[in-house]
């Protein structure tokens, strides 16, 4: 199956009661999201090690549980008010530029299934165990552990949505109902370049993937709140990052200027802050994201980076963001 570009349609756009939110703003009634950008940031997917922090990378032998939020954004007068039987299904991908979903989903593990019987009343939400996974030998090796997660809710009691196709994939921009989680942590001295792997794979077995890859800093105003911070503060490897007795007092503030530089490098694709790439069926290729901090940085500072992945007529495949913390 290929990775389809997103293009929102009558038959694919659904504004259902039960939402997976795009940002903390979201509303179900905002699909089609129109441009089709920014949809891979979802709060509301998440691992948990068991510490209650919220993760996107895990590690060999370690266990972690696929949780997922789910919200009835329906109004108080709608009827019913409630929704019960809720299902959720999710899957973990390699920190990706690709699409999301059951055909680019590390196997094993494969599928996670959720279920809460409810209710769950207008206005509210409700944190669903997708269950539990161990990190088995080489099931993260490829991407060093930076994994993207991807989610799709449903609902039996009334009908609100529907579960993935086997060949389907998250469509945020579309559907409410889906939801994508691609972000990622690194660090960086004040004047240095900070680099991650980032990976694209063409699942489809019969025809070529020609893909146009753009790197910028990240736009909008709801770029870099609690969540984010949250996210930086309870990172697993935060102490490794900066050191111990650089976290102390440290201060988080988003950078005001752009990066000294960046852009995508890689073995078979010209280097730059745009670039393009050919995968034949069944290939893939890891890129390196590349920041460079300005010199006059303090340690804190956050640059907010989005990588957006497009067909050769500009139809959106994938994304990912990337936050690099000066130590």
């Amino acid at each position: 199956m290929a990775c389809t570009p997103i293009t929102c349609n009558a038959e694919n756009t659904v504004k259902g009661h039960l939402l997976i939110r795009r940002n903390t703003s979201d509303t179900a009634a905002a699909r089609p999201i129109t441009p089709c950008t920014d949809f891979w940031t979802s709060p509301d997917i998440w691992l948990d090690p068991g510490d209650g922090s919220k993760q996107t990378s895990a590690s060999e032998g370690q266990k972690v549980a696929v949780m997922v939020r789910v919200t009835n954004s329906g109004a108080e007068n709608q009827t019913p008010k409630s929704i019960s039987d809720i299902n959720v299904e999710a899957w973990v991908c390699n920190y990706t530029l690709g699409c999301v979903g059951p055909t680019t989903a590390l196997t094993p593990p494969g599928r996670f299934e959720g279920f809460v019987p409810g209710p769950v009343n207008a206005g509210s939400a409700i944190d669903v165990n997708c269950g539990d996974w161990t990190v088995g030998s080489g099931e993260v090796e490829t991407n060093n552990g930076h994994l993207c997660l991807g989610a799709n809710a449903w609902a039996t009691s009334p009908n609100d949505g529907r579960a993935l196709p086997s060949g389907g994939q998250v469509i945020p921009c579309c559907d409410s109902h889906h939801g994508q989680r691609n972000l990622q942590l690194i660090a960086v001295d004040a004047g240095d370049d900070a680099y991650i792997e980032v990976f694209l794979e063409n699942p489809d077995g019969r025809r070529a993937l020609n893909a146009k890859l753009e790197m910028y800093p990240a736009r909008g105003e709801m770029l870099f709140g609690k969540p984010e911070r949250e996210f930086i503060l309870g990172h697993h490897q935060m102490q490794e990052l900066v050191g111990p007795k650089a976290l102390e007092g440290l201060e988080l503030k988003r950078a005001r200027k752009r990066p000294e530089d960046w852009g995508f490098e890689g073995k078979g694709i010209k280097p730059g802050k745009k670039t393009q790439v050919e995968l034949k069926p069944k290939r893939s290729i890891k890129v390196k994201m590349r920041v460079r901090a300005n010199r006059a940085d303090r340690p804190g500072t956050v640059y907010v980076m989005d990588a957006l992945t497009t067909d050769p007529r500009d139809r959106p495949i994938g994304g990912a963001r990337l936050l690099v913390m000066v130590r």
